[in-house]
């Protein structure tokens, strides 16, 4: 999709891409799904158990949008993966056992499965049980279904979000078996599967 902007217009946009670190594609994606909670909320009744979602919290958002989709006689399974950064490395971890649902996976993003709405506090102490350390959650960089998983099985949705450690030892625990602190555009060496322009873009600013 391609359309015209005023120039004042496009250098404020491109400010905002600077300080959001994200792509256009993202920026516009955000923007839209934004416009569109706005006028959804204002032309329809409120739903039940509504999250009352502010369109610049994209956080809110994927709870809200987990909420419907947990009404879904489909199983789908949300995980969160922290990309724990830090002097231009970012720390990856070998699994012991091959993922249920992905055979494929060896080396990935520490993490684990979200079993409740509060994703941020789940994802803290799923790091530190798979890492040993404590980290700051930063921001949520991209969320994304993963498409290596068996479609007619299972839904699971992945949700990266960037962090910076801030105390304790680096040690395997949890579903790994080892860590590895590698330079942040050398990760993708390690993976087996596929992984989101969006993950690699934003990586590439770290």
């Amino acid at each position: 999709m391609g359309f015209s902007l005023p120039p004042e217009t496009y250098q404020k946009i491109e400010g905002l891409l600077k300080t959001s670190h994200k792509t256009r594609s993202e920026f516009m994606r955000q923007v839209i799904d934004s416009y569109l909670a706005v006028t959804q909320k204002t032309l329809q009744p409120p739903l039940k158990n509504d999250l009352a979602v502010a369109p610049e919290d994209i956080n809110k958002i994927l709870k809200f949008y987990y909420q419907i989709i947990g009404q879904n006689k489909k199983e789908v399974i949300v995980v969160g993966l922290g990309m724990i950064a830090k002097e231009g490395r970012v720390l990856i971890g070998q699994r012991k056992d091959p993922d249920p649902y992905v055979k494929e996976l060896t080396w990935i993003f520490p993490g684990g499965k979200f079993k409740s709405l509060d994703f941020e506090k789940e994802l803290i102490k799923h790091l530190k049980k798979e890492t040993g350390l404590d980290v700051y959650i930063n921001q949520l960089v991209h969320a994304r279904l993963i498409p290596d998983s068996p479609e007619k099985k299972v839904k699971i949705i992945a949700l990266y979000y960037h962090c910076t450690p801030i105390s304790g030892k680096g040690k395997a625990g949890g579903s790994l078996e080892k860590l590895e602190w590698v330079p942040v555009m050398k990760v993708f060496h390690y993976f087996t599967t596929s992984t989101a322009d969006e993950v690699v873009s934003f990586l590439g600013t770290l």
